[in-house]
């Protein structure tokens, strides 16, 4: 045979050295360093959870030489990891509620102070990120790493920060930082699998190319796919049932082209009811997004995998997210397949109810447009699935954590749901939740992926209980809405509407709306009061041809700019104002626009009818004005 291979386990330190010495060498057709952080980070984060990250391909000729083939992106992130993994310590290492704690130790928060809070936790987690990155450069300066350090750095940047803290400090951090070192020594102590080819080198670009054009790493549900298959679950519930209609319409999809899978027969799954519990949670997850697309969202592919149906059932376990690669265990202590049944029933349950509470911001018309197929999630999936679990679990799960470290060591689920504890907090969630959801997405609590915000609230179920003042709302609105203002410097281009312009924009209206106008077929766009075309304008002759640096730009885009209107009335007023021209009316007065959507009057407005501005601290004094009483 012209080629062969063979399959063999190379330690980092081995490898690194072959590579560094040049006994293993890198060939001209190799592309280079080409990876940007966050693919490094991605390799460095599969690496942590135990996930397969491919293998390295080596090329050994008649003499024992070798040349690295496939895998230079790899060898390169994991050798700079194991020379600088500071360099990789970053917020998905940091826990956060133990930051909170730090702050509430050292006493500079004023109680309950939410922005003041908020502003502590950035400035304490920006330290210590620099704190382990300028101090442990190498390997064995993280395993040697003294918490009582960063306690110290903490004392140079609060000096009112009293001695006697320090060590409390100090053990606050140290079993979140003690994770990280374990981490860090589990993966200089991975193996990395090498194939070993011989045969022709001529061969070995076109072997190159073929690899980097054709291959790809296997996604964790690919693994769940091939390992999960063992475990079977029979749908007994009617309810459930079109799980596996989804299932056959994934598989049918796939046998287009003339393939044959491996024991499926349509007919057969259909009739005997029978999934793997990897065909399960798909199925589940297609469920979800089908009857609930408002707050997961929707795919017209039969194909694609919803990480929710995944995700939801390992959390209305009350597992954490890393726990989820065990799914096909743990849901096996649920018992017979008319348990499991009826606890995805449950899930099911909890989800319309959360759906309700959230329906009119999450489901309001606003500037949808139904025909596109397309809907807007202003959320991010892990916090959605907070809510649903932090409901569910409060219902039907019993926890029981260690005194000591308030680790879960046992749940009981009960599906009988006459807990003592929902029945005391129900109430508070229905007054409660929507504040929180809207804090948090203003907040961007949930940026990154959200797994040790998830795992706190399943920890602690109350939290969207929790009772929150309309003072403590409105700080959380203010430092949203000035932040705004900070951030966007728009003069021709303007950014468009975010998450949580939407957002607040559908709380507002909801109360506005009548029945017809939400659920007739009219449509409504979100519009500039202060257009983009008069602003561009006035902004242009104050700018003239100075220097970016010297320009004026405003946030255009601010929310105190922005009203649903009628989408006939907005498009026949085109670039002008609402009291410009009044034309442009369609079976609504003036008076109507302003109550029910501008809600402004002419003399508000009225610093938009000059012709020009000379001056850019007047022409900024006049639209900070507007937006701030608006």
């Amino acid at each position: 045979m012209e080629n062969s291979w063979k399959l063999e386990e190379y330690k980092i330190s081995d490898l690194q050295s072959a590579i560094n010495s040049n006994r293993i060498s890198i060939p001209k057709y190799q592309r280079g360093i080409i990876w940007d952080q966050s693919k490094q980070f991605a390799l460095i984060e599969t690496i942590k959870k135990g996930y397969p990250f491919g293998s390295i391909l080596i090329y050994e000729d008649a003499h024992g030489k070798q040349q690295l083939i496939d895998g230079l992106q790899r060898c390169t992130t994991i050798f700079k990891f194991v020379s600088d993994p500071s360099k990789f310590f970053n917020e998905q290492d940091i826990d956060s509620e133990v930051l909170y704690q730090i702050i509430d130790l050292m006493e500079l928060s004023n109680g309950n102070n939410s922005a003041i809070r908020a502003c502590l936790f950035e400035e304490i987690k920006n330290l210590l990120i620099k704190w382990v990155s300028t101090e442990h450069k190498t390997m064995a300066e993280v395993m040697h790493m003294q918490f009582f350090g960063f306690a110290a750095e903490l004392r140079k940047q609060y000096p009112s920060l009293t001695y006697e803290k320090l060590f409390p400090i100090a053990e606050l951090i140290k079993p979140m930082m003690n994770d990280y070192i374990s981490m860090c020594d589990f993966i200089m102590k991975v193996s990395i699998p090498v194939i070993k080819l011989q045969g022709s080198q001529e061969n070995l670009p076109e072997i190159f190319e073929k690899i980097n054009s054709t291959g790809a790493q296997l996604t964790k549900y690919q693994i769940f796919n091939a390992t999960w298959s063992n475990v079977t679950v029979k749908i007994t519930n009617q309810k459930l049932v079109d799980i596996i209609n989804f299932v056959c319409d994934r598989y049918d999809e796939m046998v287009e082209g003339n393939y044959e899978i491996e024991d499926y027969d349509s007919t057969a799954m259909k009739k005997n009811k029978e999934l793997n519990l990897f065909d399960l949670c798909f199925g589940f997850g297609k469920k979800l997004c089908r009857e609930y697309p408002y707050l997961f969202g929707s795919s017209a592919s039969k194909t694609k995998i919803e990480s929710v149906g995944f995700s939801l059932i390992n959390a209305c376990m009350a597992y954490r997210v890393k726990d989820v690669d065990k799914l096909h265990i743990n849901i096996g202590l649920l018992g017979s397949d008319e348990h499991i049944n009826e606890f995805l029933v449950k899930i099911l349950e909890t989800v319309s109810e959360v759906d309700k509470q959230l329906s009119f911001v999450t489901q309001f018309k606003g500037n949808r447009r139904e025909n596109t197929g397309n809907i807007s999630i202003n959320h991010t999936e892990m916090q959605i699935i907070s809510i649903i679990a932090s409901v569910f679990v409060q219902k039907y799960v019993i926890i029981q954590k260690d005194k000591d470290t308030e680790t879960i060591v046992n749940r009981i689920i009960s599906l009988k749901g006459n807990s003592e504890i929902w029945r005391a907090n129900k109430a508070d969630f229905k007054n409660n939740c929507v504040k929180i959801y809207i804090m948090d997405c203003l907040n961007k609590k949930w940026r990154g992926s959200g797994d040790k915000k998830l795992n706190s609230i399943i920890a602690n179920s109350t939290y969207y209980c929790r009772s929150v003042s309309w003072d403590e709302f409105e700080k959380v609105l203010d430092i949203w809405f000035e932040g705004v203002l900070d951030e966007r410097n728009e003069e021709k281009r303007v950014a468009a509407p975010d998450e949580c312009d939407k957002i607040l924009l559908n709380v507002i209206y909801s109360k506005i709306f009548r029945a017809i106008e939400h659920l007739n077929d009219e449509r409504f766009d979100i519009e500039h009061l202060a257009t983009k075309g008069i602003l561009r304008r006035f902004l242009e002759s104050i700018n003239g041809s100075k220097i970016d640096a010297e320009r004026l730009k405003l946030p255009i885009s601010s929310f105190g700019n922005i009203c649903y209107l009628p989408a006939a009335d907005n498009r026949s007023k085109g670039k002008k104002t609402l009291y410009q021209d009044s034309t442009y009316l369609s079976g609504r007065s003036l008076e109507e626009l302003e109550e029910n959507y501008s809600f402004t009057d002419h003399d508000d407005m009225k610093w938009l009818e000059v012709s020009s501005y000379d001056s850019r601290e007047v022409l900024k004094r006049e639209y900070f004005n507007f937006i701030r009483k608006r």
